[in-house]
């Protein structure tokens, strides 16, 4: 069940900081004709700075994915297959562990997730913001009849519980082992 895909969304943040830089630099050389470029320069420059932090979160969390599954493969005893297609569409899940139990592992770069007041928060009490990870994860594991996990491997506390369905795993490959294996 080996499947490889190039997935580099980031690549177009990159591409958009590059010429956003461009334009801020074209507008700053014509300022001197009207020194009211320096505005869409300073726009310019200011889109390029978002762009450049996006790309940087974003390839954050793509080493984080990587270097997870390569800790997964060596703390797990089960097959463990890594990027595999959502059936019909809608992107891939990130690991699905084959074991008396099929799971699909959802993976992201945040430092832990708690619940406060019945609600999914990062470790620093802020909402996850964006998507819905218990959602994707949701999806991904109906689409191939398998048990959802969302796994922080880079949490700074261990910690295991369950969240509208989904068994949501703080800490590292021997941990998320661990709780694979006790069910």
């Amino acid at each position: 069940m080996a499947y490889r895909k190039n997935f580099h969304p980031w690549r177009q943040d990159l591409a958009g900081a590059g010429l956003f830089f461009a334009f801020s630099v074209l507008s700053l050389r014509s300022a001197d004709a009207n020194p009211l470029y320096v505005l869409p320069a300073l726009g310019f420059g200011w889109a390029a700075w978002l762009a450049l932090k996006s790309y940087s979160r974003r390839t954050h969390g793509k080493r984080v994915e990587h270097a997870a599954l390569i800790d997964l493969r060596k703390a797990c005893s089960w097959a463990v297959a890594v990027n595999v297609p959502v059936p019909g569409g809608g992107g891939d899940i990130d690991a699905v562990v084959e074991g008396p139990r099929r799971f699909a592992v959802e993976i992201k770069s945040w430092a832990g997730l708690r619940i406060r007041r019945g609600r999914l928060v990062r470790a620093s009490g802020r909402p996850t913001g964006g998507r819905d990870p218990i959602a994707q994860c949701l999806r991904e594991a109906n689409a191939i009849g398998a048990v959802a996990v969302l796994w922080l491997p880079t949490a700074k506390r261990t910690s295991a519980f369950e969240h509208r369905g989904v068994l949501v795993v703080n800490g590292p490959a021997r941990f998320l082992n661990e709780r694979l294996h006790s069910g």
